[in-house]
């Protein structure tokens, strides 16, 4: 049985997360600069936990065009950018914390009393369509070597769902993407078709607007 997740526990994890990203911030101040945004259902309110109170956060770590190791054609070596954030992230966990680098996201799972998950997905925002970080399933691969990927029509989406009445957000976030995520956390680690929360968000949103505009 699924249960909505209280403003106040929520209020835990994002400031956490909120705190995390600061100090990530500083820590890799001499390499690059970006923005933080939690996105999905994490933003709106309308989060659910499963049969053992674990609940997931999603945030966007998206990189911006003044930092220090960009190059004329965005930051091209996403094995290098993942393990940076990666290695940063680790340094400053907390009490029950541990980190996972997952096919399309950086996981920090907390196993204290008060148990959640949060996903932090790695975004180039300096171009476009923006280009999300992935793991390389291509056989023979390195298993730590990783490639951008294109997340087409991101900030449309973002931009089109903010437009939306509430009623059609909520719709979208509890009929759609909520149950969209419930199937991928049954997809085994180092599947193929495993998606971000990000790329789940964007391509329901797109299914929508193809619906119902």
């Amino acid at each position: 049985m699924y249960e909505r997740v209280s403003k106040r526990e929520c209020r835990i994890s994002s400031e956490r997360a909120q705190r995390l990203m600061k100090d990530v911030q500083i820590e890799l101040s001499d390499k690059y600069r970006f923005e933080f945004i939690l996105v999905g259902s994490g933003n709106w309110g309308t989060m659910v936990k499963d049969e053992d109170g674990h609940y997931d956060l999603d945030y966007q770590i998206r990189l911006t065009h003044n930092s220090p190791v960009i190059g004329n054609n965005g930051f091209r070596n996403s094995t290098q950018v993942n393990k940076d954030f990666f290695e940063a992230l680790r340094k400053h966990k907390k009490g029950k914390e541990t980190f996972e680098d997952s096919t399309t996201a950086i996981t920090l799972t907390n196993k204290d009393e008060k148990p959640y998950h949060i996903d932090f997905v790695i975004i180039d925002n300096t171009r476009y369509p923006p280009l999300i970080i992935r793991r390389n399933m291509k056989k023979g691969s390195p298993a730590d070597e990783k490639t951008w990927n294109e997340l087409p029509k991101m900030h449309w989406a973002f931009d089109y769902f903010k437009s939306l009445h509430h009623d059609y957000k909520k719709y979208i976030i509890e009929e759609m993407v909520i149950p969209a995520k419930q199937k991928e956390k049954a997809k085994k680690e180092g599947n193929s078709t495993k998606r971000s929360s990000t790329e789940i968000f964007v391509n329901e949103v797109n299914r929508f607007a193809q619906k119902y505009s």
